[in-house]
């Protein structure tokens, strides 16, 4: 099982009359505020962040003799809404319906999803959390298991196939100068270039199962895969003028996956367990825009892994190029968000 995510970069230059209208709009300073020489901690705000983005999770299966199984869902851009304060961030994904890619149920069947995230990012110490939740694939190479099957016509469909997931990450940022809030959830202001190493782990749970009430199903698969992988990032800002910036990481990873299959048959079940080595590189460039009020960029991901799967009888490998536009306002905080964070970072040794 492995992740796929696949789109074309969407340009966001038309962003840049609606950012620079808005620094000279709001002159305002902020109040109760720290600040260094690289840093400014844009802490008496709450930022609200709106992106799109193609990350989309898909199954690549190789083999040999040209096998491939391409699953993938029935979305091409989602969307998620982040709340972020100090050093908390919040955000809710969703998938938009109206967008085009993500209303041709006929041809691809009906895809639901649902996504949580929760970072903390402290001056040193970060730490992620996410859990989401996708129903409905498709098969993206249809043609290869109906020859007749001509473009426009419905693909193959796997309508109660479902995948949960749960993913988190934990690493440590050892230049106190780079701030990865600047680039992340934008809640502080990378004044000077700088950059810092940050390695951690990661460790992710997906529970994927294709089970159905459709009498006509004889048999049925639910895998529960564990990953853990060692990081080691390197992320690195350069700041432009005008509260413009340009960042760049890079992120590779060593690690191994542990599966459980349970194959479901009418005479009993088959349960198979294996496990077997991840390889990982990540890549992240990315254009921003980050005032005292107003916000927002564009990213670009690159994303390749390897693994050889169950004693190398079959192999996935993925290659991916994805993109995320994003814009954000800050606002006052509220008395009481303010109070209640300050007790809890009080109560924090981070």
């Amino acid at each position: 099982m492995v992740l796929k995510k696949n789109y074309t970069l969407l340009l966001f230059f038309c962003l840049t009359y609606v950012f620079s209208t808005g620094q000279i709009a709001v002159k305002d300073s902020l109040i109760k505020t720290e600040s260094s020489s690289y840093i400014f901690k844009n802490f008496d705000r709450i930022n609200v962040k709106f992106d799109l983005d193609s990350e989309i999770e898909s199954f690549i299966l190789k083999g040999p003799n040209n096998y491939s199984t391409d699953i993938r869902p029935n979305v091409s851009i989602k969307s998620k809404i982040s709340f972020n304060y100090k050093f908390i961030s919040f955000s809710v994904g969703y998938i938009p319906k109206f967008l085009p890619g993500n209303n041709d149920d006929d041809l691809k069947g009906k895809t639901n999803g649902f996504g949580l995230n929760l970072n903390l990012i402290f001056d040193h110490w970060v730490q992620g959390l996410k859990y989401s939740k996708v129903n409905g694939y498709y098969l993206e190479n249809t043609k290869n298991f109906l020859p007749d099957w001509e473009e426009g016509e419905p693909y193959i469909k796997f309508p109660d196939l479902g995948v949960i997931s749960f993913q988190g990450s934990t690493g440590y940022k050892f230049n106190p100068n780079f701030s990865l809030r600047a680039i992340s959830t934008q809640t502080e202001i990378q004044k000077r270039n700088a950059g810092s190493f940050i390695p951690g782990l990661l460790y992710n749970y997906y529970d994927i199962d294709n089970r159905s009430n459709n009498p006509e199903q004889t048999s049925s698969q639910n895998s529960k895969s564990f990953e853990f992988l060692l990081d080691i990032a390197y992320y690195y800002t350069y700041v432009l003028k005008s509260s413009w910036y340009a960042s760049l990481g890079l992120s590779p990873s060593l690690g191994v996956n542990y599966t459980n299959l349970l194959t479901r048959f009418p005479e009993g079940n088959v349960r198979t367990t294996y496990s077997n080595p991840i390889y990982r590189l990540n890549a992240h460039l990315g254009l921003g825009y980050n005032s005292e009020r107003i916000f927002g960029g564009a990213e670009i991901k690159g994303y390749e892994s390897f693994r050889n799967e169950n004693n190398k009888t079959m192999t996935i490998q993925t290659n991916n190029l994805t993109y995320q536009i994003f814009i954000g306002y800050r606002f006052k905080t509220p008395k009481f968000l303010k109070k209640t964070v300050d007790q809890i970072e009080e109560l924090l040794p981070l």
